[in-house]
């Protein structure tokens, strides 16, 4: 998951209409800007990769769908674990966990893992390794 650092309301160019609207937007921690595309109704970045954004009371970040290379999917596929972690990436997105129960819980409720648990992984750079992130929050 890549956690928001800021949000903003951004103002675009209708290209059909040549109207100005506005759309929310989100700074993740690793630089990229996500956007609301009211076109395709979905959460993108500026080359038009989509992602699904990780609600905890609030959005908190956003993972990446359908990241995995041709030959990624093909091996994954052979296992009934990986089989369902090709399909969590493509709906879902984000990383692995390597519960095939859970991706298809998180599938079936429309919800990644970390929204299910309230929790997610952060890197932390000082000590190279990562750190678990817990969120207390009251729906």
């Amino acid at each position: 998951m890549y956690v928001v650092s800021k949000r903003d309301i951004q103002i675009f160019l209708d290209p059909d209409t040549k109207e100005p609207y506005e759309a929310e937007s989100y700074i993740l921690t690793n630089r990229q800007r996500i956007t609301w595309d009211h076109k395709s109704q979905s959460w993108r970045d500026r080359h038009g990769k989509e992602y699904t954004p990780v609600t905890m009371g609030k959005i908190v970040g956003f993972n990446r769908k359908n990241t995995l290379s041709e030959i990624d999917k093909q091996l994954l596929n052979l296992t009934p674990e990986g089989k369902a972690y090709v399909e969590y990436n493509e709906r879902i997105g984000g990383e692995v966990i390597g519960l095939e129960e859970l991706y298809r819980e998180c599938i079936k409720r429309g919800v990644c893992w970390e929204e299910l648990f309230s929790c997610y992984i952060e890197h932390d750079p000082k000590c190279n390794d990562n750190i678990y992130v817990e969120v207390l929050w009251d729906p």
